[in-house]
């Protein structure tokens, strides 16, 4: 793939040479934290953070919960990015997802919406890349180890032009699927395994980084 013209020093570890016109700005620039809470039960519709991803929660899930319940619980509208900060010693849960449809979460997410004109699904890959290198759970504290809305706002960030983020965006939104359709293909074909499947997931999170952090040049 091809490469950007000219670099420049991010003067971020794990970001390394971003591409000379791009930014580095923190995420309080773009993003505001705010808790809306289902007061009154006015959103019924329940999410929930996986590893796959914002997806709507099953009603086994959350029969033990009585109505009042989820009426502290927080209202997410489309676009929102989502985050769950806490426990970061464990690496085996989700961290960040970005929400499809309204709908109601846990209030210990923490919920950031834009207050620029952004790309949000970019920042939502970018946030993603950060979990994958484990960032949040290096910057992660207490008995815990937790990071708080203000926290995560100060991580600085990789910010190209609009245009660039919807190409990174289109570019990672159709490469991801057809790289999907084709391991399923194969799945179907030849069996599924575990070495299979964890470089289909390092190829992946690659791919990502690579995009967001503009190693590779993805615009036509």
């Amino acid at each position: 793939m091809k490469t950007y013209p000219t670099y420049k020093d991010s003067g971020i570890a794990w970001i390394g040479r971003i591409p000379e016109k791009w930014k580095i700005l923190r995420g309080k620039y773009l993003f505001r934290n705010g808790k809306e809470t289902n007061v009154g039960m006015r959103v019924k519709h329940i999410l929930s953070l996986t590893l796959n991803g914002v997806t709507n929660r099953d009603t086994e899930d959350h029969s033990r919960l009585s109505p009042s319940d989820y009426a502290t619980y927080q209202i997410f509208e489309k676009g929102d990015l989502v985050f769950k900060l806490i426990d970061l010693e464990n690496f085996q849960t989700s961290r960040v997802g970005i929400v499809d449809e309204q709908g109601i979460m846990s209030p210990v997410y923490i919920r950031l919406r834009a207050i620029e004109n952004i790309v949000n699904r970019f920042f939502y890959y970018q946030y993603y890349d950060l979990y994958n290198k484990r960032i949040y759970n290096a910057l992660g504290y207490g008995v815990r180890a937790s990071l708080s809305a203000p926290e995560l706002l100060h991580i600085q960030l990789v910010v190209p032009e609009v245009d660039e983020q919807e190409a990174i965006v289109y570019f990672l939104d159709t490469k991801l699927k057809e790289i999907d359709e084709a391991f399923e293909k194969n799945d179907r074909i030849f069996g599924s395994s575990d070495r299979k499947n964890g470089l289909l997931l390092e190829y992946k999170k690659t791919l990502i980084s690579e995009a967001v952090t503009g190693k590779i040049d993805v615009r036509k």
